[in-house]
C-alpha cells in the first residue's frame, strides 16, 4: 500500500506540473496570439498609409500634367525658335546616340567571353570544341558548358535548375537561350 501511496503520490505531482506547464503553454500562445495581432493590424495600417500616399501621388501628378497641357497650349513659340530647339535637340540625340552606340561596342567587347569561365565564345562551328554563349533570362551570358555545369553542382540540381552565378536569379535550362556573336 505504501508503495501505490508513493505511485499515487508521483502521479499527482507529474500531473500538477502538467498542468502548470500547460496553463504556461497557453498563456504563452495567448501572448504570441495577441502580439501577431498587433502585427497584423500595423500591417493593415501601413498599407493604408501606403495606399494614401500612392493614392495623394496621383492626384499631384495629374494636377501637374493637367497644368503643363495648359502651360503648352497657351505658350506660343516663333518658329524660329522652335527650329533653333529642334536643331539642339537633334544635335544633343546625335551625341548620346554615338555615346551609345560606344558604350555597346564596350559592352559587346565584354559579352564576348564567358563570364564563369573566361574562355572566348566562337559560335562558328570551325573545331570539334567550339563555345557556344547563351543568355539566361536575367540577361547574363554564358557558355553551354558553364551553364551546364551550374544546373549540375546546383543545390537544386533535381529540379534542374540553378541561380545565375551574376544576379542569382533562377532559371532552368529551357530558360536559357543561344546567342548570336557578330564577328
Amino acid at each position: 500500500d505504501i508503495d501505490r501511496l508513493n505511485t499515487e503520490k508521483n502521479l499527482l505531482s507529474t500531473l500538477e506540473k502538467l498542468q502548470s506547464n500547460l496553463k504556461e503553454k497557453e498563456e504563452k500562445i495567448s501572448q504570441l496570439e495577441e502580439a501577431l495581432t498587433n502585427c497584423e493590424i500595423a500591417r493593415l495600417t501601413s498599407e493604408e498609409k501606403i495606399l494614401d500616399y500612392l493614392r495623394f501621388e496621383g492626384h499631384i501628378h495629374r494636377q501637374r500634367t493637367t497644368n503643363m497641357k495648359k502651360l503648352f497650349k497657351d505658350f506660343e513659340m516663333s518658329k524660329e525658335v522652335a527650329l533653333l530647339s529642334d536643331e539642339q535637340e537633334l544635335a544633343a540625340e546625335i551625341v548620346n546616340l554615338q555615346q551609345t552606340k560606344e558604350e555597346q561596342a564596350e559592352c559587346l567587347d565584354f559579352v564576348r567571353n564567358c563570364t564563369i569561365c573566361c574562355e572566348p565564345y566562337d559560335d562558328k562551328e570551325r573545331h570539334r570544341n567550339f563555345i557556344k554563349p547563351l543568355k539566361s533570362t536575367c540577361g547574363h551570358t554564358f557558355c553551354a558548358d558553364c551553364v551546364d555545369k551550374t544546373i549540375l553542382n546546383s543545390p537544386f540540381a533535381v529540379t534542374k535548375t540553378a541561380s545565375c552565378p551574376t544576379c542569382q536569379l533562377q532559371f532552368s535550362r529551357h530558360q536559357v537561350f543561344k546567342v548570336f556573336i557578330p564577328s
